[in-house]
């Protein structure tokens, strides 16, 4: 029952499933990226999360605007707390 060849087959299968799974969905994800960033959802600039926050700070609420025009599934956070500055 676990005899080396029979855990070897197993891995192995394991591991080529792995890869398989990993190809297909960075394939899936890369075109999902390239066609954010031709729309012009995603930006094609490369920022640490300081430049991240700052942007943000800047463009306000339109920042949350524009989160949801993309995804229409997602309601509208609600608080009691007011926004942090």
């Amino acid at each position: 029952m676990n005899n080396p060849k029979s855990v070897m087959l197993g891995w192995s299968a394991l591991l080529v499933a792995a890869g398989a799974g990993y190809i297909m969905a960075r394939k899936d994800i890369n075109a999902r990226r390239q066609v954010q960033e031709a729309d012009g959802v995603r930006p094609s600039e490369k920022l640490d999360w300081k430049a991240r926050v700052e942007r943000e700070v800047v463009q306000g609420s339109s920042s949350q605007k524009n989160t949801q025009d993309r995804n229409p599934h997602i309601p509208p956070l609600q608080s009691d707390n007011p926004p942090v500055k």
